[in-house]
């Protein structure tokens, strides 16, 4: 081939790669967590930090062993690890407050919660309702990086050992 094609082609074919990697680099949030997909982790809770707001002050409470009276507006923060194959590879941390004490309830507490989730490739916001209950549903509300646009939930499950389960479920966006 004469040089003149020579450059040509390779200048096409550089253009071709250049194109092609500007496109993997623009990946849409649904081809960055696939749509329909599910990411598993084990967690590894750490101990929490109750805030026990009640009728004669505010009380700190580390263990559901101790007396306090859980009314409208304690708040329990914490973070946890979180793992992969036993290596950590991320935390989550959160906060939830009380919304109703209702001891003749099965689920006595309820409680609004917001959790982040740290993750390598970004961070997975979610929030929800719970209770007592070992299994926590929670809506992905926001997430960055390769998570960025995210939308789905999150079943958080807690296992009597202090360890337990958490499985993002990536949704398709609604048009």
């Amino acid at each position: 081939m004469n040089k003149r094609l020579t450059a040509l082609l390779a200048g096409l074919g550089a253009l071709v790669l250049a194109a092609t990697g500007a496109a993997v680099g623009m990946l849409t949030p649904a081809q960055a967590a696939p749509a329909g997909s599910t990411l598993t982790l084990d967690v590894n809770f750490a101990p929490f930090f109750l805030l026990d707001f009640g009728p004669d002050g505010v009380h700190e409470v580390t263990s559901f062993q101790q007396p306090f009276d859980p009314s409208r507006g304690d708040q329990v923060m914490f973070r946890d690890e979180l793992l992969r194959h036993g290596r950590v590879v991320g935390h989550d941390g959160g906060a939830c407050t009380v919304t109703e004490f209702v001891p003749a309830d099965v689920d006595k507490i309820k409680l609004t919660c917001q959790v982040t989730f740290e993750l390598p490739e970004g961070v997975i916001t979610t929030q929800g309702v719970a209770t007592e209950n070992p299994a926590k549903h929670l809506v992905i509300t926001a997430g960055t990086g390769r998570y960025l646009g995210a939308q789905g939930d999150v079943l958080l499950t807690e296992f009597p050992d202090n360890t337990g389960s958490v499985v993002f479920h990536f949704a398709r966006p609604h048009s």
